[in-house]
């Protein structure tokens, strides 16, 4: 699991603002960090649909969800965290790199009867190397870390005027 906490000053600023406008504060948070569950999940399609080549089924897995002031985003795909980690070398199945060719063998520019060769050319070169990280979670948050800093500060100082 990923994790962003708030910054120490932002903490602060809540802490102050929860103790005077408890119910305001809670509720101007949590519309504060549902904007930010919207952009998180929005910037992370992006970085899977412009450096990954997939199906389709990683993007289409992504979800958000929160209660009260604790969100998450994240992905059902099965193979989310290995897109995400990368891979040690390893022997993966066979069946789903087959598939996967089979279904980008256009995009890839491979003939129908090239697939099986290079579906085991790819399960080859994954025993030898693994796969690379491609962390669309991980840049997300690091590129929006702030952002959720800035929301939470701009929700409580509206509920303080």
């Amino acid at each position: 699991m990923i994790t962003i906490q708030l910054a120490k000053e932002t903490k602060e600023a809540f802490q102050k603002a929860l103790e005077k406008h408890k119910k305001e504060v809670e509720t101007a948070c949590e519309y504060a960090l549902q904007k930010f569950l919207m952009l998180l999940e929005k910037g992370i399609a992006e970085h899977i649909a412009k450096n990954n080549t997939n199906t389709g089924q990683l993007l289409q897995s992504l979800y958000q969800k929160q209660k009260g002031l604790e969100g998450e985003v994240g992905a059902t795909a099965a193979h989310a965290p290995y897109v995400e980690f990368g891979t040690r070398p390893h022997r993966p199945p066979f069946a789903p790199i087959r598939e996967w060719v089979w279904l980008k063998r256009h995009d890839l520019g491979i003939p129908d009867e090239a697939v099986y060769p290079f579906a085991k050319a790819v399960c080859d070169a994954i025993a030898r190397y693994g796969t690379k990280e491609r962390r669309p979670f991980r840049d997300t948050i690091e590129a929006n870390e702030k952002t959720l800093n800035d929301l939470i500060l701009k929700a409580i100082e509206e509920v303080a005027r």
